[in-house]
C-alpha cells in the first residue's frame, strides 16, 4: 500500500488508471446491480465538520424519485454513517438482501464497506487514515468511486468541501481542478458526476458531532430550525436536485416520514432515535463565552481535532462509534459579538473541563467581519 500510495501521490497519473484502481476497490467485493426504473442516485461529500449532506441529500433524492444504495465509511468527527450507527439499533452492516430489501421498502440503505462491500476500499481507508493519505485527491476520487460502482450508482452528486482540512484542495482552484478530474475519471467508468463546490472553513450549520447531528436533525423534522440550519437544509436540498435534475423542495414532515422508514428497515426505530436525542441533551454541558469585542470565530480543523482526539480515546473502552463530545455554536459566525457574550455550549459525556481547555483556543474574536463563499457547480469539461 505504500508504493500504491506513493504513485498515487503524483498529481500528472492519468485518469485511466485512477478509474482503474476505483474499478479494482469495487470488484473486491459483492457489487449490486438494480433492474428497477429509479435512478440510482448519491451525494457523497469529500469531508469536512459541520455539513449534513451526506445524512439530508438521501432522504431528499428518495422523495426526489431515486433509490439512494449509500456505501460510506466513518468520517471524522461525524460522517453520515457513524452518526446513524450512535442510534441504537442501528445496523450498518447489510448484506446485499438487506439493501435490496431496504431500496424495495423505503428508497434508501445507509451501511459501511467492509467485508461484503469493497473491502479492499476499506482497508486501504484505514490505512490511508493511518499514515495521513486521506488528503490525496487521486485516492480519494478512487476510494468514492469505488463505492459508486460496487452498488451500482448511476448519478453522483459530489459535494466538495473547500478547507485546509478537506480531501481534494485547501484552495478553490485545487478543488475545481480535482472536481474536473473527478468527474472526469466517473465519465470513464460510465457514472454521470456532477460537483459542488462549498466554502468550508465557515461552519454550515451550528451542530457538530455525532450526537449533535442527530439534534440537527431532530430539530429539522420538527421545524425548531435556526436560520443557519433551514438555510443548510436548503443546500442540501440544491444538491440533491442538481444531482438529479429536479426541483423538489419536500416539507419536513416528509424528511422525517422517510427517515422513520429509513430506521425501521436497518434495525432501529423512531423511539429509540428519540431516546438517543434525550440521552444526548441531557447530558453534562458548559459554555465558551467572548473573551473581548469582535466578530465571532471558529477554527472548524482544530475544534474537528478536538472532538476526534475524544472520540479516539474513547474507543479504548471498546465502542465501536463512540460518542464522548460535540459542539454547539450558539451564535452564526461572523456575528457581531460583546465581551461576555455565550458562544458556544460544549457537551460531554465525562472530562468536561478537559474538553472545554482544548477547545479554547479555537473559539475567538476576529476584527474582521467573515464572509462565506458562494457555492459553486461544476460541470464535466472537454478535457
Amino acid at each position: 500500500m505504500d508504493h500504491l500510495i506513493a504513485a498515487f501521490r503524483d498529481p500528472n497519473i492519468e485518469d485511466k488508471d485512477v478509474a482503474y484502481l476505483a474499478m479494482r476497490l469495487a470488484e473486491s467485493g459483492h457489487r449490486l446491480t438494480h433492474s428497477e426504473t429509479r435512478p440510482i442516485a448519491d451525494v457523497p461529500s469529500t469531508g469536512g465538520p459541520s455539513s449534513l449532506s451526506t445524512l439530508l441529500s438521501p432522504l431528499v433524492l428518495v422523495i426526489a424519485g431515486a433509490a439512494v444504495p449509500k456505501l460510506g465509511v466513518p468520517g471524522r468527527p461525524a460522517g453520515g454513517i457513524d452518526t446513524l450507527v450512535c442510534i441504537p439499533g442501528f445496523n450498518p452492516d447489510l448484506t446485499p438482501s438487506d439493501v435490496r430489501r431496504c431500496l424495495a421498502t423505503c428508497g434508501y440503505a445507509h451501511f459501511l464497506a467492509g467485508n461484503v462491500f469493497a473491502p479492499l476500499d476499506a482497508i486501504l481507508f484505514v490505512y490511508r487514515r493511518r499514515v495521513g493519505a486521506t488528503n490525496v485527491p487521486q485516492l480519494a476520487i478512487a476510494s468514492l468511486l469505488s463505492k459508486k460502482i460496487a452498488v451500482g450508482v448511476s448519478h453522483v452528486m459530489l459535494d466538495v468541501r473547500v478547507g485546509p482540512h478537506t480531501n481534494f484542495g485547501s484552495t478553490w482552484d485545487e478543488a475545481r481542478d480535482n472536481s474536473y478530474r473527478f468527474i472526469r475519471v466517473a465519465r470513464i467508468l460510465g457514472i454521470s458526476a456532477t460537483c459542488f463546490l462549498t466554502e468550508a472553513t465557515v461552519p454550515y450549520q451550528p451542530f457538530i458531532g455525532r450526537g449533535e447531528s442527530l439534534v440537527a436533525l431532530a430539530r429539522i423534522f420538527s421545524g425548531d430550525q435556526t436560520e443557519d440550519l433551514a438555510n443548510h437544509l436548503v443546500l442540501c436540498t440544491q444538491m440533491a436536485n442538481l444531482c438529479l435534475g429536479t426541483n423538489v423542495t419536500p416539507h419536513p414532515t416528509e424528511l422525517e416520514s422517510l427517515f422513520r422508514h429509513h430506521l425501521e428497515q436497518q434495525g432501529s426505530t423512531w423511539a429509540s432515535f428519540a431516546s438517543k436525542i434525550r440521552q444526548i441533551e441531557s447530558q453534562p454541558t458548559a459554555i465558551l463565552a467572548a473573551e473581548s469585542n469582535g466578530y465571532f470565530t471558529v477554527d472548524l480543523d482544530g475544534i474537528r481535532r478536538a472532538l476526534v482526539t475524544r472520540q479516539e480515546a474513547a474507543k479504548l473502552s471498546g465502542e465501536r462509534f463512540p460518542d464522548p463530545c460535540g459542539v454547539t455554536l450558539l451564535a452564526p459566525c461572523g456575528t457581531t459579538i460583546e465581551k461576555g457574550d455565550a458562544l458556544v455550549r460544549v457537551r460531554a459525556s465525562e472530562g468536561l473541563d478537559e474538553i472545554l481547555a482544548q477547545l479554547r483556543p479555537h473559539v475567538f474574536q476576529s476584527t474582521h467581519p467573515l464572509t462565506r463563499r458562494n457555492p459553486e457547480k461544476v460541470i464535466a469539461d472537454h478535457g
